[in-house]
């Protein structure tokens, strides 16, 4: 480790005990930054199908899904029995075993408090492709998903 930096602390991934049913923005970025990991045909439908699974399973409830080049955006939340952590860790394995896509350690997750803070975040996700200049209409990007794609087969 280079002593010109102070060790990275791990992100304690845990929701407080007296939270329930929390919503998240979570983003799990590639670990090449540099490459279009994601937006292709075939590893977006690989995706979306695990997602669908994880929906239609009720491990999570997927409000909204878009693939970036080199990460991904969620709002979603995870059913009362399941861990946030595993259930990402396990995703992001499962994805990058099926498409050799791969990650970053861990993720970035914030916990939406507020409805406010939710369309806040729906917008930012929404419009990520359409800032990036990938698109000039968000709803037009093949790659975002909303509950009722996850929800339809």
């Amino acid at each position: 480790m280079d002593p010109c930096y102070p060790e990275r602390k791990r992100l304690d991934h845990n929701t407080p005990g007296w939270v329930e049913g929390p919503d998240y923005f979570i983003t799990i970025c590639c670990e090449d930054r540099q490459t279009n990991s994601f937006c292709h045909p075939i590893i977006a439908q690989i995706i979306l199908d695990s997602s669908r699974h994880l929906q239609n399973n009720g491990i999570w409830q997927c409000e909204l899904l878009v693939l970036m080049p080199d990460h991904l955006h969620l709002l979603t939340s995870f059913s009362g029995e399941q861990k946030m952590e595993s259930v990402i860790t396990n995703w992001k394995r499962w994805i990058s075993t099926h498409t050799h896509v791969h990650f970053q350690k861990g993720f970035f997750e914030h916990r939406l408090r507020s409805v406010a803070s939710a369309c806040e975040k729906w917008t930012y996700i929404n419009l990520n492709p359409v800032h990036r200049g990938l698109i000039n209409d968000s709803s037009a990007w093949p790659y975002r998903w909303t509950k009722e794609d996850l929800n339809s087969r």
